[in-house]
C-alpha cells in the first residue's frame, strides 16, 4: 500500500481581503518581516532582495541589474498581480520552486492582505483593487 501525504490546502483566494485590508498594518509587517532584505523607497538600492517600489502589478524580474533566480526569471512575461503576491508571501518556495528567497511565509490571509495593501502603495499610480 503507498501512503500519499494529504494535498496542501488550497491558499485563500486573496482579492475579498484587500476591500478591508489595512496598508499602516501591512506597513508594519514589511518593516518586521521584509525591511532586512528589501528596500521600498522610490529610486532607493537593492538590497539581499530587490527594491519593492512599484512591484503590483510589474513583471517578475522586473528589476534591471538584480541577480534573480532562474525561477524568477522564468516568470519574467507574467505579473505580480494580487493573487501571485498572495502565494509568493504565503510560501514563497512552494509559489516558485527554485527561488533564492529563503523566507518562510506569512500563514495569515488577513496579514497577506494588509502586506500586499501596503505593497500597492508604493507606486505613483497604485494598480485598482480587484
Amino acid at each position: 500500500m503507498l501512503f500519499r501525504s494529504p494535498a496542501a490546502p488550497a491558499l485563500e483566494p486573496i482579492s475579498p481581503l484587500l476591500a478591508a485590508a489595512n496598508a499602516d498594518t501591512g506597513r508594519q509587517i514589511a518593516q518586521r518581516a521584509c525591511a532586512s532584505c528589501h528596500n521600498f523607497a522610490q529610486g532607493g538600492p537593492n538590497g539581499v532582495g530587490p527594491n519593492l517600489w512599484g512591484i503590483v502589478g510589474a513583471p517578475h524580474a522586473r528589476v534591471a541589474g538584480f541577480n534573480y533566480s532562474a525561477a524568477n526569471r522564468a516568470l519574467a512575461d507574467k505579473p505580480w498581480d494580487y493573487e501571485a503576491l498572495n502565494a509568493f508571501i504565503a510560501r514563497p518556495s512552494a509559489a516558485m520552486p527554485g527561488t533564492r528567497m529563503a523566507f518562510a511565509g506569512i500563514g495569515n490571509a488577513q496579514q497577506r492582505a494588509d502586506l500586499i495593501a501596503f505593497l500597492r502603495t508604493l507606486d505613483a499610480n497604485p494598480k485598482p483593487l480587484p
